[in-house]
């Protein structure tokens, strides 16, 4: 969806940083940890370029692997200038982290989130609903962006994934169109 995306758009990829299995939280390269800040390897004091555009499709398998949701309200929950970051004890808590050192070292940045699609893994829909809810809430806090994939109408994993988690070519047709969307909605000016 991203090369669909950047295809149609004429945008320019600096770096994905993603891979398959990956959490916010804990294991596999926690998005929260350095992750966040390594969207470049040529960024800030060097000669480099930071993004102008960011794109963060995370929680799905920390959602999947049933890490606890948790709460977010305020930045002092998470993080002080005294003290630094705290070690994260749920899902909301690294996610406000990873956004937090994302809009401070992106400043410049527009932060888009996406929000997690239904999927065959876990059919724990009301657990799906409060991820979904907590991703608007603290993308709302840090002023990003929200690609509402879990708001597409008729969206049906057994018809948009190839093993009822990863979209297939359709579904990715649909992530593509939704962001897609989503910028022109932004920057229709």
């Amino acid at each position: 969806w991203w090369k669909q995306a950047i295809d149609s758009t004429g945008m320019n990829l600096l770096v994905n940083n993603s891979w398959s299995g990956s959490k916010v939280t804990i294991d596999n390269g926690a998005a929260y940890r350095k992750r966040a800040t390594e969207l470049h390897a040529d960024t800030g004091s060097n000669k480099g370029v930071n993004p102008d555009i960011i794109a963060v499709y995370m929680g799905t398998n920390d959602f999947d692997y049933k890490v606890e949701l948790g709460s977010f309200s305020d930045l002092s929950e998470v993080y002080t200038e005294d003290d630094g970051y705290i070690m994260p004890e749920n899902f909301a808590q690294a996610y406000a982290i990873m956004l937090h050192k994302i809009t401070q070292k992106y400043n410049k940045a527009d932060v888009y989130v996406f929000t997690l699609p239904y999927n065959g893994r876990n059919n724990d829909t009301a657990t799906m609903d409060k991820y979904n809810d907590t991703i608007r809430s603290i993308a709302k806090y840090f002023k990003c962006h929200v690609v509402d994939i879990a708001a597409i109408d008729g969206y049906d994993y057994s018809k948009y994934t190839s093993d009822g988690l990863h979209p297939n070519e359709q579904g990715m047709d649909l992530i593509t169109d939704l962001f897609v969307r989503t910028l022109k909605s932004v920057y229709k000016k």
